[in-house]
């Protein structure tokens, strides 16, 4: 079998010519971000805001060409436009659906567990709160946010890339009864994800619009840390029923989630509650706990707290404490 490898891929897109002339889409900068993984290949086609309308059928155009030369493989293309304001550098937005909220009606409740800092823990305490709601009778989903540090291959094992439907849509995968979604498993794991902001911004909202998600109680939303783009975007465009910070009792990461609460609440989304993570250590030979950072650590944020989660090397103590927290969080839901 013939190995595609990312020069391959321009190549095929630099026949591509967006009026018919001598220019092509490579040569005019308007493929960035090339990846191949297996029988997959990604790139975002960002183009000139006046070109804008040619965007689907250039895209269209980009699938059919890689198709042609590489029959087995699945393309992905995340499509964003710019504009150069007079006087200013080019200014991005994201082509498809920038104005309009993103609407996913057979998911009942949507939560957001993000942190200030990263580091804290937030995946895996997003995989234990979904895990904890599925155990409790709930259809639950996980969609990995994090473009530049997806997690949840790591966490679940890598998986291939997911299928497509008839329209083109990708089925999650399901593992245990937990729908997932992470453009982990579809960029390679060993190359960095070097993209701008509306590069970014474009591949969050085709993983929640060119995703088939099944009906769903609640997907848990796993975000990047900090308060960037994608955080205030989800905020503007998906309804979020709530957001969880987690933090650790450090000084440091404490003063991040602070900033993070309140650009929750800036943002009008309810801040359900806190989880300090690795509050402290859980010995494994004489089960006596010992506070790692300055014992009380993560009082004091005016957030409620939702739990403190020990560091155990065995996970033994942590099932019934993420179950405490998603009977509070399924309250809070109802």
């Amino acid at each position: 079998m013939t190995v595609m490898r990312p020069d391959d891929v321009l190549a095929v897109l630099s026949r591509i010519s967006p009026d018919g002339g001598s220019g092509d889409i490579v040569t005019m900068g308007w493929v960035k971000g090339v990846v191949v993984h297996g029988d997959q290949t990604g790139f975002v086609l960002d183009v000139p805001h006046h070109h804008a309308p040619q965007l689907p059928d250039l895209k269209i155009r980009a699938e059919g060409a890689l198709k042609e030369a590489y029959p087995a493989i699945t393309p992905r293309i995340v499509t964003t436009t710019h504009t150069a304001p007079k006087g200013g550098a080019p200014k991005k937005t994201i082509s498809h659906g920038t104005a309009g909220s993103i609407v996913l009606p057979q998911i009942g409740s949507i939560l957001a567990v993000g942190s200030g800092k990263g580091g804290v823990g937030k995946s895996t305490v997003a995989l234990g709160i979904a895990r904890a709601l599925q155990g409790q009778g709930q259809r639950v989903g996980l969609l990995d946010l994090d473009i530049f540090g997806p997690s949840l291959p790591t966490l679940l094992g890598a998986l291939p890339p997911p299928p497509l439907t008839p329209e083109k849509a990708m089925i999650p995968h399901t593992i245990d009864g937990l729908t997932v979604q992470s453009i982990g498993y579809m960029v390679d794991p060993n190359k960095a994800v070097i993209w701008r902001g509306p590069m970014v911004m474009g591949a969050v909202e085709q993983l929640f619009r060119d995703t088939a998600w099944p009906a769903l109680d609640i997907l848990v939303l796993d975000l990047p840390p900090g308060t960037g783009d994608v955080q205030l975007t989800l905020a503007q465009k998906v309804s979020l029923s709530g957001a969880i910070l987690v933090t650790t009792p450090h000084d440091l990461a404490m003063a991040d989630a602070r900033r993070a609460a309140a650009m929750f609440q800036k943002m009008q989304v309810p801040v359900l509650g806190m989880i300090v993570n690795m509050a402290f250590f859980l010995c494994p030979t004489c089960d006596t706990p010992h506070d790692v950072f300055p014992a009380g650590g993560g009082d004091g944020l005016d957030i409620p707290l939702l739990g403190r989660l020990p560091l155990d090397p065995h996970g033994d103590a942590l099932g019934p404490l993420f179950a405490d927290i998603a009977q509070t969080i399924q309250r809070f839901s109802n």
